[in-house]
């Protein structure tokens, strides 16, 4: 085995973990949910229907890139 492959396969493994960590960090932020509001403002919901469908799409994207990550590391084992 050479220097030149025995390099490609240590960066690829490191490549690949850190888009893993990357992905799932994604995934997680795109999932929590919105602070909570200050206690002495008024229990009002400010949330407009487009960013509830932002929202929605955004949980959508992730779920998908959740399901693609996964069955990624899958097929790389």
């Amino acid at each position: 085995m050479n220097l030149d492959r025995l390099m490609n396969m240590v960066v690829n493994q490191v490549v690949r973990r850190v888009v893993n960590i990357a992905v799932d960090r994604g995934i997680n932020f795109a999932w929590r949910k919105k602070p909570a509001p200050d206690t002495a403002a008024p229990a009002i919901d400010v949330t407009t229907p487009a960013e509830l469908a932002k929202d929605a799409q955004l949980r959508t994207m992730a779920d998908h890139a959740a399901k693609t990550a996964k069955m990624a590391r899958r097929l790389g084992r």
